[in-house]
C-alpha cells in the first residue's frame, strides 16, 4: 500500500501565508526558541561547527577556542 502524495508540495508553506495565524503558525514552526538565549557570536560559532563533534562514548571534546 503506498501512501498518496499527489496534493504534496516540499515547496508550498503550510498554512496559508495571506493570513496573519498563518504567518504565525509558520514562523512558530521554523524558529528554534533555543537561539534566544545565546548570542550571535555564538550562534555564528555554532553554525560553522563548533570546535570538534562529540566523542562516541558521549563525553564533550575539548575545544581550543573559547567562545
Amino acid at each position: 500500500m503506498e501512501a498518496d502524495l499527489s496534493g504534496f508540495n516540499i515547496d508550498a508553506p503550510r498554512w496559508d501565508q495571506r493570513t496573519f495565524l498563518g504567518r504565525v503558525k509558520h514562523f512558530l514552526n521554523i524558529t528554534d526558541p533555543r537561539t534566544v538565549f545565546v548570542s550571535e557570536r555564538e550562534l555564528d560559532w555554532a553554525k560553522d561547527g563548533g570546535c570538534a563533534p562529540r566523542h562516541p562514548s558521549g563525553a564533550a571534546a575539548v575545544c581550543q577556542e573559547a567562545v
